[in-house]
């Protein structure tokens, strides 16, 4: 899948933990580490993301592709939907194939577009980046992410302890812990 690309279209809009959570889980009781502790709470995500390649909390990605070849497996499940399959046609005009001449398989992982019965994929220009998916992927809100992904998540009290140039004050274990 040389030269194929991933754009994030919408961001997640809450994280996979909550500040509140997380300060009890640290047991933190006041809010001077809040700011901080939130930047750990992203990061956290990230690096699961990265590591998993999965999408903890749902986002809306545009996917670009050389061509239809290429897109039967979406990446970064689970797969919750696809938005649209557009296209450049051989005059370079922009089309967006009807959700009647593919099917939309959430069920597996990672998430699969196949052409449906008795359809063909349409001529394409010929160039690069001619065809775009737009998917939302994600397990959904905080609460359907699987809790083996948060227990990991919980290594932050890690981050939050170790010794960081950023903030000698973070450095200190809560005497609670």
């Amino acid at each position: 899948m040389a030269n194929n690309d991933l754009t994030i279209v919408t961001a997640a809009l809450t994280e996979h933990m909550t500040l509140p959570f997380v300060k009890n889980y640290l047991r933190v009781d006041n809010t001077a580490d809040d700011d901080f502790i939130v930047e750990l709470i992203e990061a956290s995500r990230q690096i699961i993301e990265r590591g998993t390649g999965r999408q903890l909390v749902t986002a809306t990605y545009d996917w670009r592709l050389d061509g239809f070849s290429d897109v039967p497996m979406i990446p970064k499940p689970p797969l919750t939907s696809v938005t649209s399959v557009k296209y450049l046609d051989e005059d370079g005009s922009e089309q967006t194939l009807a959700a009647d001449q593919y099917d939309v398989h959430v069920d597996r992982t990672p998430g699969e577009i196949r052409l449906a019965f008795d359809q063909s994929w349409p001529s394409l220009r010929g160039g690069h980046k001619d065809v775009t998916v737009r998917f939302a992927c994600g397990y959904g809100d905080l609460d359907s992410v699987p809790s083996e992904l948060r227990l990991l998540s919980l290594k932050i009290r890690l981050l939050y302890t170790s010794p960081s140039p950023r903030d000698a004050k973070l450095s200190r274990m809560p005497a609670s812990a």
